[in-house]
């Protein structure tokens, strides 16, 4: 039923009744053939955003996914240092005299624009 007064909705408006328009009439069918290419027009737009919202997704997900290998990897360079660090202490080294610490990336995107992230994500 819904369906119906759409199409029957459209057909009013594409044929003007009320207007007294011709249907054979030139500027008539310019009419109808201008609104078909809008149509057809906003069709590819909404096709366009909808891939491009698609591509949006995958990359956020991408970037989601280096992010966490990211964390994981400096976890796993944290764990280690604090090893060698009980090691170290156990043999008597002083605090001072220690390795440094493993610094962590504390941003996704880093300073340029064209971080860590990134450079994941171009690879995957």
């Amino acid at each position: 039923m819904k369906e119906e007064n759409q199409k029957r909705k459209k057909a009013t408006v594409s044929l003007n009744i009320g207007d007294g328009a011709v249907i054979t009439e030139d500027e008539f069918i310019k009419k109808v053939e201008a609104k078909k290419e809008a149509w057809e027009k906003k069709q590819k737009e909404q096709e366009g955003r909808k891939i491009m919202r698609e591509k949006k997704g995958l990359l956020r997900s991408a970037q989601k996914e280096a992010w966490r290998v990211v964390c994981d990897r400096y976890e796993a360079e944290k764990a280690k240092h604090d090893r060698l660090c009980q090691e170290l202490r156990a043999q008597g080294t002083e605090m001072h005299n220690l390795p440094a610490r493993p610094r962590r990336c504390l941003r996704k995107s880093g300073r340029s624009g064209r971080g860590i992230l990134r450079q994941m994500v171009m690879r995957i």
